[in-house]
């Protein structure tokens, strides 16, 4: 490293720090801090002015050309009518599932993951599935 570097250094060290920068400092080390900047990047949190709020994922489905979606359910399911709902996307193979609870996804997304004809799947930021909330996130 060239001095120049070290005395820019020494001169942003001297100059730049000031009493509000301790602020901004303490603020920024505080748990509480680091935890608002996690839960507004967790797909599950919804992030508004009275706190995060849980809501249920939407999941995307993307199957191997030449398969069908019913087809993919009888395999994981053997039974109609879906306990889910179920949305064709624009791209071709391509699908969305919202789930009503917990419980469902817990049950039927290792399922979906063990097709082997299921080429891609995972979460995307989905809607609340009760009355309370109803803007997309």
């Amino acid at each position: 490293m060239t001095e120049d570097y070290f005395r820019k250094t020494e001169k942003f060290i001297q100059d730049g720090w000031d009493e509000d920068d301790d602020d901004l400092y303490e603020h920024m080390t505080r748990p509480d801090h680091h935890w608002h900047n996690l839960q507004g990047n967790d797909p599950e949190i919804r992030v508004s002015d009275e706190g995060g709020i849980k809501v249920y994922l939407e999941w995307h489905i993307r199957l191997e050309d030449g398969y069908d979606f019913d087809e993919h359910v009888n395999c994981i399911m053997g039974r109609d009518p879906l306990p889910f709902q179920v949305i064709r996307s624009s791209f071709v193979n391509s699908y969305s599932v919202r789930f009503a609870n917990e419980e469902q996804e817990k049950m039927f997304c290792p399922l979906i993951q063990a097709d082997p004809r299921v080429e891609s799947f995972g979460p995307v930021r989905g809607y609340a599935m009760n009355d309370e909330i109803h803007d997309e996130l």
